[in-house]
């Protein structure tokens, strides 16, 4: 039997990804999809933090690595500026362990290594909407993303 996130955990409920690789944003939303996720909104770092507040996500996804805005800013942004307590998992490469402490000192709910498990998005996930609501992190100088 294949493991997957309750359906009851995830529900109706709003999910926005800061994902740019195609392969693994579609292997997210299919996953959160199957859990009964309701609504999705997608695109890189800048067009997610443009319009985090509007969708109002119930749960973030973010890549740490992107070519606009990086994952570290984009929690930092959403957690100083934003003051959004909105739960955020942080996809980071798997053998990283620096990118993994660095992304929760930012803010990150959960930090996810990539590749992963169904096991480990479950857990993720899970960790994320049951858990506490991360605090406020270290400023970010946005004019060099003008």
């Amino acid at each position: 039997m294949t493991p997957s996130i309750s359906s009851s955990l995830l529900a109706g409920r709003k999910i926005m990804m800061a994902v740019e690789g195609k392969l693994l944003r579609e292997l997210l939303v299919t996953m959160m999809k199957q859990a009964g996720a309701g609504r999705f909104l997608f695109g890189n770092g800048v067009e997610m933090l443009r319009q985090v507040r509007e969708f109002a996500p119930d749960l973030i996804f973010c890549e740490m690595q992107m070519s606009m805005l990086g994952g570290l800013d984009f929690t930092r942004q959403m957690r100083n500026a934003y003051m959004m307590k909105t739960p955020l998992i942080l996809l980071v490469p798997r053998a990283d362990g620096d990118s993994s402490a660095a992304g929760l000192k930012a803010g990150a709910t959960v930090a996810l290594g990539v590749p992963f498990s169904v096991n480990e998005v479950t857990e993720a996930v899970r960790k994320a909407l049951e858990g506490n609501a991360t605090e406020k992190a270290g400023k970010i100088d946005w004019s060099r993303y003008s």
